[in-house]
C-alpha cells in the first residue's frame, strides 16, 4: 500500500485507489445495468501543487466509466510533494494520497461520487496545504453503490498478513493462485462484488466457503498478466 504525506492510501479502507490513467484495463465486461448508451461527457479537473496552496481549475466535475480523472502539475519547487484526497462530507470518508512528480501526470480517483477534498502536501508530510473541494457528480451511472457488507462481508478487518501477490494469464487463474497460496482456507471460491465504477480495472472478489465470506482479494491487470492480492477480512 502507499504511505501518503498524511496517512495511507490502501483498497481496504474505502475501495479507493490513486493510479496514473491509462493502466486502469477492464478485467471484464460492464455489468448490464451500466450506463446509458449516450453518456455525459466526463471532465477532467486540473490540480496545481502550489508552494502557497493546492489550486483546481474547477469545483464541479463529472466522473468517468473508471473514476474520477486528474491532470497533477507540481509547480512548488519543493521535495516530497503528495496530492492527497478525501471523499464524504466534509472529507470524513477514508483516502489517501500518492507522490507527485516534478511537471504533470493524469491521475484517476475511484472515490465515489459527491464531495472530494484535495490538498497538496510537501517534505513528506511537514507542510500541509489547505484542502480544496471539488463536487463530483455521476449523471451516467457509471459507480455503483452496492456496498461489501451488503455482500456479506461487514467486518472489514484489515489483514496484517497476505499471502500473495499472485499472477495469472486470466483473473481467474490470478486468483485460483490466490486461493491456492492462503493455504489456511482450503475450499475457497472467488465471487466478483459488483461495487465502485463500472470501467475500473482494479476488482474486487469476495473468497468465500460454502457461502460464507472470509475475505477480499483486488485484481488488477499489469504487463499483460493479471495480479491477485488479499485485501481484508471479512
Amino acid at each position: 500500500m502507499i504511505a501518503s504525506g498524511k496517512f495511507v492510501s490502501t483498497a481496504a479502507a474505502a475501495g479507493l485507489s490513486l493510479a496514473i490513467a491509462g493502466c486502469s484495463g477492464s478485467t471484464g465486461a460492464a455489468s448490464s445495468d451500466g450506463p446509458s448508451p449516450s453518456p455525459v461527457r466526463p471532465s477532467v479537473v486540473e490540480v496545481t501543487c502550489g508552494a502557497s496552496g493546492t489550486i483546481t481549475t474547477t469545483n464541479t466535475a463529472i466522473v468517468d466509466r473508471d473514476g474520477l480523472h486528474l491532470k497533477v502539475t507540481d509547480h512548488s519547487g519543493l521535495s516530497g510533494t503528495y496530492l492527497n484526497y478525501r471523499s464524504g462530507a466534509a472529507g470524513t470518508a477514508p483516502g489517501g494520497g500518492d507522490p507527485v512528480p516534478v511537471g504533470t501526470t493524469d491521475r484517476v480517483l475511484r472515490v465515489p461520487p459527491g464531495d472530494v477534498y484535495l490538498d497538496c502536501s510537501y517534505s513528506l508530510g511537514t507542510k500541509n496545504t489547505v484542502p480544496v473541494k471539488v463536487q463530483a457528480s455521476d449523471p451516467n451511472g457509471y459507480y455503483r453503490p452496492l456496498t461489501l457488507a451488503a455482500l456479506g462481508c461487514s467486518s472489514r478487518a484489515n489483514l496484517d498478513w497476505a499471502a500473495g501477490p499472485t499472477r495469472g494469464k486470466t483473473a481467474d487463474a490470478a486468483l485460483d493462485a490466490l486461493i491456492v497460496a492462503s493455504k489456511v482456507r482450503p475450499g475457497l471460491r472467488a465471487r466478483l462484488a459488483p461495487i465502485g465504477y463500472v470501467g475500473s480495472g482494479i476488482r474486487t472478489y469476495i473468497l468465500e466457503r460454502e457461502g460464507t465470506p472470509w475475505a477480499t482479494a483486488v485484481v488488477s491487470s499489469e504487463g499483460g498478466e493479471f495480479v491477485a492480492g488479499l485485501d481484508v477480512l471479512c
